[in-house]
């Protein structure tokens, strides 16, 4: 593999035989005069799902343009199951079963959309990718967040409420291009990627390059039709302790005591697993209560990457 794909000799290993990686960069090579400056100066933002129900899409999208990157192009996507598991297989192997199920649940809840980027010349770091740059910023899914960090001043509540994913650098890049788009709809995609290094090189002293889509029709667009979430938890318990029956009482008893750290016998995929079949209570409320019951969950092996 190429060395500036990866800075990581693990992730070169694993990716030359990741069938992913393999179709998505086969076609690169076929498309790109020279993948490495278009792969290097672009990259995409996914914007989730509770970043719309939340109403932040035009927050998240101007403090990515306010920091160097161009809107391109926006991309219907579909995250599912198998693309979820796909697009973090080599970090959810060490996930807890209820965490995966809390995954699950969270992306029933709504539709991610998918944002193509171009990095601006001028805020371009020398040896850094516009992948590499992006992902610094958005701070770590576990642990303390900057103040600066983009999900910090989305206001996420819970490492499940992370409002964005950014491709780490290059490599990833390819290989979740290879996840989220067939053969015909990549080859758009690259096309674009060109089409955008070529813009850049040519506007960068006048100002020039493909027009950016206008960033408040697009949050506008996103936003359309969805329900707004209230994140406040107490909010979502009482919601679920008024809509259940009479005989589920005891499993609100059981989540209750799991967030205030009294462990019951059920256990968490129980109760998870209990909250996702559950009717009559609104999707983001019950996403929101399993994001508390895993949040404190710690990997059960090694991730693989």
């Amino acid at each position: 593999m190429d060395a500036w794909l990866t800075r990581s000799p693990a992730k070169a290993g694993r990716y030359c035989d990741d069938i992913y990686f393999r179709e998505s960069w086969s076609q690169a090579r076929e498309l790109l005069p020279d993948p490495e400056p278009a792969l290097r100066a672009n990259t995409y933002v996914l914007i989730k799902p509770e970043t719309m129900a939340t109403g932040c899409a035009e927050l998240l999208l101007t403090l990515i343009r306010d920091r160097g990157y161009r809107l391109l192009e926006l991309i219907p996507v579909v995250l599912d199951r198998h693309r979820t598991r796909a697009l973090w297989q080599y970090q959810l192997n060490s996930a807890p079963l209820a965490t995966l199920a809390t995954v699950d649940l969270f992306f029933s809840c709504g539709t991610p959309a998918f944002a193509l980027l171009a990095e601006v010349p001028g805020a371009r770091r020398p040896g850094v990718s516009a992948s590499e740059r992006l992902s610094a910023m958005k701070g770590g899914s576990f642990g303390a967040r900057r103040p600066t960090d983009l999900r910090t001043l989305l206001g996420g509540t819970t490492r499940m409420f992370s409002y964005l994913h950014v491709p780490d650098e290059p490599a990833d890049l390819v290989r979740e291009l290879g996840i989220w788009f067939d053969h015909t709809a990549r080859r758009r995609v690259y096309r674009s990627l060109a089409g955008a290094g070529a813009d850049a090189d040519a506007g960068a002293d006048a100002g020039g390059g493909a027009p950016e889509l206008a960033i408040a029709e697009v949050a506008r667009r996103l936003e359309r039709d969805v329900s707004t979430v209230d994140l406040d938890l107490d909010r979502a318990l009482d919601t679920l302790a008024r809509s259940v029956a009479t005989e589920e009482a005891a499993r609100v008893r059981q989540v209750r005591n799991w967030l205030t750290g009294e462990p019951e016998a059920a256990t968490l995929l129980d109760l998870v697993r209990w909250l996702t079949d559950l009717p009559g209570v609104p999707g983001w409320d019950r996403a929101l209560i399993a994001a508390h019951l895993v949040q404190r969950e710690l990997p059960e092996r090694a991730p693989l990457l």
